[in-house]
């Protein structure tokens, strides 16, 4: 048998986090899909995004600098980059990179549910 690491559960938890927004959030509003992944993160399993908390920080942070483009490195499922582009004028982008390929594939989905692709 191959060692186990504590990352090896993690492409499982991205995917559960999409499943849950699928049951539980309204396909194209933006807030319901952040809400639905921040109520995962506190009542399922924790998670790896930013969360509600650094969230209002990172809001804060793209309003005040209304960038015209957004790079953001490290997908994850998509919550920061769904948060940021919500808050973007019309025109201006977020371009976010996931070299973990199922990591990638969760956030396109998260990101079309959100109506944002």
């Amino acid at each position: 048998m191959g060692k186990t690491s504590v990352m090896d559960g993690i492409n499982t938890v991205a995917r559960d986090i999409f499943d849950h927004i699928s049951k539980v959030a309204t396909r194209g509003d933006v807030m319901s899909v952040i809400d639905a992944i921040d109520r995962y993160g506190y009542d399922v399993q924790g998670t790896m995004n930013v969360g509600d908390i650094k969230g209002e920080i990172l809001d804060r942070c793209v309003q005040e600098a209304a960038p015209k483009n957004v790079l953001e490195l490290g997908t994850y499922c998509g919550y920061s980059a769904i948060r940021m582009a919500r808050l973007l004028k019309e025109g201006a982008m977020v371009y976010t990179v996931e070299a973990n390929p199922e990591f990638a594939a969760v956030a396109q989905k998260v990101i079309s549910f959100a109506g944002l692709d």
